[in-house]
């Protein structure tokens, strides 16, 4: 295993103290390797340096994964360390809750959400209409006027004309139909007269001349 002061050595090559932490640990090995690229390097700069510094930050990992902390450093500090590492987040977070942008997308984000599960309740509670149960409709009661009559008596029809006409009469009385205080005379089962009282008038032919009789 390496000593001390080749831990050292390696903290240096990557531009760090010994009580770095793990974060910035990780964030100067990268920055070393873009700077150590061939494709993206300075000018000046050479693989071998790029092997070096790759060389450094595996030594140093492979010890904190062992040990649970970087090299050189005490539990404490490992802990002290960490402990910076959270309050430097929980500030970048408030910075980013607290800002504008933050929460207008939040908003939009809320009514999304809100669209998106109306949309599913509609869905799954929507009913075709052809399993609708049939809607009663209860009309209110009328009362119904007398249907008007298909057709009017004349002189010369029959029995069956009359019947379909005015219905049953309240009491036949030889060649008479009784319809209240109206009525209609026979002859051979044709109409030869009638009588139409003001009270209960007949549909009768205006133009016909029956026998008005009491």
């Amino acid at each position: 295993m390496p000593h001390l002061h080749d831990y050292l050595a390696d903290y240096r090559r990557l531009g760090l103290a010994a009580d770095c932490s793990l974060p910035e640990l990780q964030q100067a090995w990268r920055r070393a390797v873009a700077e150590n690229h061939p494709d993206r390097a300075r000018q000046g700069a050479s693989s071998e340096a790029l092997v070096e510094v790759s060389q450094a930050y595996r030594r140093l990992r492979r010890f904190e994964r062992r040990y649970g902390r970087l090299p050189g450093q005490t539990p404490e500090t490992t802990a002290r360390a960490a402990r910076l590492d959270t309050t430097a987040a929980r500030r970048a977070e408030n910075a980013l809750t607290s800002s504008p942008r933050y929460v207008v997308a939040l908003c939009w984000g809320a009514a999304l959400l809100g669209a998106l599960l109306l949309l599913q309740w509609a869905a799954s509670n929507h009913v075709p209409r052809s399993l609708e149960a049939p809607v009663r409709v209860d009309l209110p009661s009328q009362t119904l006027s007398p249907r008007a009559p298909d057709r009017v008596i004349r002189i010369g029809d029959t029995a069956a004309d009359v019947h379909r006409v005015l219905g049953e009469p309240i009491l036949r009385e030889g060649d008479t139909w009784e319809y209240g205080p109206s009525h209609v005379r026979f002859e051979r089962q044709r109409v030869v007269g009638w009588y139409s009282s003001p009270m209960a008038p007949l549909p009768v032919d205006s133009g016909s001349a029956p026998t008005a009789t009491r």
